[in-house]
């Protein structure tokens, strides 16, 4: 369904999705206690390419479902290629380096800061988010996803 979305233009169904996942149990506990959702920024130019940010989509659904501003504190800073392409963790991680950069760091410090993405596979983009929002001192930072694509079979509760 992701790969549907993302890839046909279907961004309707990325709303349905976030709708389902705002209402499960652990999202909603999240949810209930953040301050801000931030959605994973795409470059501009991928944006323009799809058309949208499903990230985005998803995360105004738990917002409003869950009375949650959302907030474009941070931009992608450079377009890197697809991480779709590369399998190993330590590429993943040396592709993102200064990816990303916190716009508006009003909007995170001292807040807890739940980060949206559509899936995680190595969490190496997650991962990389997250340290540069860390940069300026919220006071928790979670993650939500729609899917966990990880053929390794590992627990990302924490990153």
């Amino acid at each position: 369904l992701i790969h549907f979305f993302k890839y046909r233009h279907d961004w309707p169904l990325a709303g349905r999705l976030g709708a389902r996942l705002a209402d499960l149990g652990p999202v909603a506990e999240i949810l209930a206690s953040a301050d801000v959702i931030v959605p994973l920024p795409l470059h501009w130019l991928r944006h323009v390419g799809r058309g949208f940010n499903q990230a985005v989509i998803v995360a105004r659904v738990m917002g409003r479902r869950h009375g949650v501003k959302v907030r474009r504190a941070v931009v992608r800073l450079r377009g890197t290629p697809t991480q779709t392409t590369m399998h190993k963790r330590a590429r993943r991680l040396e592709n993102l380096a200064n990816a990303f950069g916190v716009v508006s760091p009003s909007q995170v410090r001292g807040k807890r800061v739940v980060l949206v993405d559509d899936v995680v596979t190595t969490a190496a983009t997650l991962q990389t988010l997250a340290r540069e929002v860390r940069r300026h001192e919220p006071a928790s930072v979670s993650a939500i996803v729609l899917a966990i694509a990880d053929p390794k079979g590992r627990a990302f509760e924490t990153i």
